[in-house]
């Protein structure tokens, strides 16, 4: 009796997992690649926001990759190189591969990060919570969410 419950649950997990197109081996490779990429163009934070992040990608949809140079003049040049490498440690043609530079970008995508994105990489935890700090600030600065940010917390401080 358990034998063949055991063969119909195998089944259905692997009509998941197909339907889903999840292959964890290629998965941890992917993400092993794209890390030692990342290190080798000399990256200090990485996310992937958009679509993927969100959860709701298609087969077709891109890779939108926000990154942080440690060269704060990397050009266009160095993004496109990037991507170039990105897609062959994701193994996807390199128009599928979309590479932003957080050191120029503006201020609506660096709030999309924020907002969406997932790390995927950094050099270390507090580095990344500077940058997000930052980030933030910059972010509501440019809007008029800056002023209401700063009263509330001074609030909160006076409540103390």
């Amino acid at each position: 009796k358990i034998l063949p419950r055991a063969e119909r649950a195998a089944k259905e997990l692997l009509k998941i997992i197909e339907q889903k197109n999840l292959d964890p081996k290629s998965d941890l490779y992917a993400l092993k690649g794209l890390i030692e990429t990342l290190k080798e163009h000399g990256i200090l934070l990485a996310y992937i926001f958009g679509s993927r992040a969100r959860g709701n990608a298609r087969e077709d949809s891109d890779y939108d990759i926000a990154v942080l140079f440690s060269n704060e003049d990397a050009s266009i040049i160095d993004e496109i190189n990037l991507a170039v490498k990105l897609a062959d440690a994701l193994n996807e043609p390199v128009e599928k591969i979309d590479v932003v530079s957080l050191n120029r970008a503006d201020l609506l995508i660096k709030a999309r990060v924020l907002k969406e994105g997932i790390p995927i990489y950094y050099i270390n935890e507090e580095f990344k919570r500077k940058w997000e700090r930052k980030a933030l600030i910059e972010v509501l600065d440019g809007s008029d969410m800056y002023a209401i940010y700063v009263n509330r917390i001074l609030k909160k401080i006076k409540q103390k």
